[in-house]
């Protein structure tokens, strides 16, 4: 479902253009006049319908979005950075939430693995 929405924010009035992305994430963007509101969700629905699939692999585990994370982050960092990820991963992060899609992962996820660490 997609609309726009007069709404009040900081004391103005401001039009919501809402819409649900082409991964069904909910998307909002603020606008001062109603038809930019209406233009920028005419954009969005038009981009949702063009993407027939999604930028990244919806399936996706913890454990496999880390390597790659990593693979793109270590020519950033000194090797002994490096290696003190691969650590906390391979020992806190992997057990626990390694098989997990990222996709899945809530709040109450992380909170466990950081109440484990503690």
């Amino acid at each position: 479902m997609a609309c726009v929405r007069k709404r009040k924010k900081n004391g103005e009035e401001v039009y919501v253009a809402d819409w649900r992305d082409a991964l069904g994430f909910r998307r909002m963007k603020f606008c001062k006049t109603k038809n930019e509101a209406d233009a920028v969700l005419a954009d969005a629905i038009k981009e949702s319908q063009q993407r027939t699939r999604p930028l990244v692999d919806p399936n996706v585990t913890v454990e496999g979005y880390a390597a790659h994370w990593l693979a793109m982050r270590a020519p950033d960092l000194k090797p002994r950075t490096v290696q003190s990820y691969r650590d906390v991963l391979r020992l806190h992060v992997h057990p626990t939430l390694g098989e997990k899609k990222v996709r899945r992962l809530v709040k109450g996820d992380i909170k466990a693995l950081l109440g484990e660490a503690r």
